[in-house]
């Protein structure tokens, strides 16, 4: 009877180690994904915070060149750099505003030269500017 007392407790005590393995097992690869995603997030989030920035730092130009006639601070290659900056930070969010950033770019080379003159080509770019900050408003609403 002793004997096969142990056998049974034998049983007991695998069980309970090939169950305490695969939590262990499951605990650190949930870990690590949570960690990954976190990562991701922190990089999503700083990079579109920057494009936030850019964003602002172009549409300031643009109200210098335009509004205020100043063609030190509203300088096209200003804007250029922004536009450019935008762009490849995008890579890093998402491919949505990826393509809203490409999209603002095109915008801007074929209307920078005609914003100080030309209210459609101002407008064409403001709402490019728009939908680049509606698709990054949506990313961080949506990071977990």
């Amino acid at each position: 009877m002793g004997v096969f007392m142990s056998k049974n407790r034998l049983k007991i005590y695998y069980t309970i180690s090939i169950v305490s393995l695969c939590f262990a097992v499951l605990g650190f690869g949930y870990n690590t994904w949570r960690l990954e995603q976190s990562e991701h997030n922190t990089t999503v989030r700083t990079a579109a915070f920057e494009v936030i920035i850019a964003i602002a730092e172009l549409e300031q130009n643009m109200f210098a060149a335009v509004y205020d006639q100043d063609d030190a601070a509203g300088s096209p290659r200003i804007g250029w750099v922004k536009v450019g900056l935008i762009e490849q930070l995008s890579v890093l969010i998402d491919p949505k505003v990826e393509m809203a950033a490409e999209q603002l770019k095109q915008a801007w080379a074929n209307h920078w030269d005609e914003i100080t003159n030309d209210e459609q080509a101002l407008a064409t770019i403001n709402e490019r500017i728009s939908q680049l900050q509606s698709e990054l408003k949506l990313v961080l609403k949506s990071l977990n």
